[in-house]
């Protein structure tokens, strides 16, 4: 194999790749919902169990409410609406509607559970998280957003952030850090209790990762970048 075709191989590699993503980006917007997320682990939109948002690969949906633990109720996931954050190396959900509501005068507890893995496919590595959530509570009221994230590939060491009660129709906001990695398991919980005399509710929520460049990734693209760029000056000189 001559220097140049070492050099396109890579490169040719990276777009196949690329074209294989395309063909299962994350469904959003519109009607989609929650349960069309948990579906995928059926291959519900054709071949694929996973789908990506930018350079994030999703898979491994779940849902739970708290009636599956006979406490309270939950909305069903084919009411949770799902939006993607497409904003370059911070992708995430955002998930509006998600219509939580607890009141001491009716229903007293609702909580809903997502959960999801989420890995970095392209070069990069995630470096910090952030959840935001429009909420509120009255009286005795509460209204929380927690998320629990698991280090990859074992995903046995974990940590846990959270927010609570914000002033409406302001969304509390939270991130954190950590040294990065290139996948997480998440599992967040919206939760909304009326405590003995008051309300809560949380209409919507967010969830984005943050990722860095890997160093071996950016050295390896300069490295064909410049060996591309030497081969086509060569093949100019040779002709002039």
């Amino acid at each position: 194999m001559n220097l140049r075709v070492s050099y396109l191989v890579p490169l040719i590699f990276l777009f196949c790749i690329s074209t294989v993503m395309a063909d299962n980006i994350c469904p959003g917007g519109g009607n989609v919902s929650w349960a069309d997320f948990v579906n995928l682990n059926s291959a519900y939109f054709g071949t694929f169990t996973s789908c990506h948002i930018g350079n994030l690969d999703f898979s491994g949906f779940a849902y739970a409410d708290s009636s599956s633990n006979g406490v309270g109720t939950g909305p069903a996931a084919n009411t949770i609406g799902v939006q993607l954050v497409t904003t370059p190396l911070d992708e995430g959900f955002s998930f509006s509607p998600i219509q939580l509501s607890a009141s001491s005068n009716g229903t007293t507890m609702e909580d809903a559970d997502l959960s999801f893995t989420v890995t970095d496919t392209a070069g990069a590595l995630i470096n910090d998280l952030d959840i935001t959530f429009n909420g509120a509570g009255s009286g005795t009221g509460s209204a929380d957003f927690s998320e629990k994230y698991c280090f990859g590939p074992s995903y046995t060491t974990c940590g846990s952030f959270a927010v609570a009660n914000p002033v409406p129709p302001l969304d509390n906001y939270n991130v954190t850090a950590f040294s990065p990695v290139s996948s997480l398991q998440i599992t967040k919980d919206f939760s909304v209790s009326s405590g003995t005399n008051g309300s809560a509710s949380i209409s919507s929520g967010g969830n984005q990762f943050s990722q860095i460049p890997e160093p071996r990734a950016v050295a390896l693209v300069a490295f064909l970048l410049i060996g591309l760029v030497a081969t086509l000056r060569k093949r100019h000189i040779v002709r002039a």
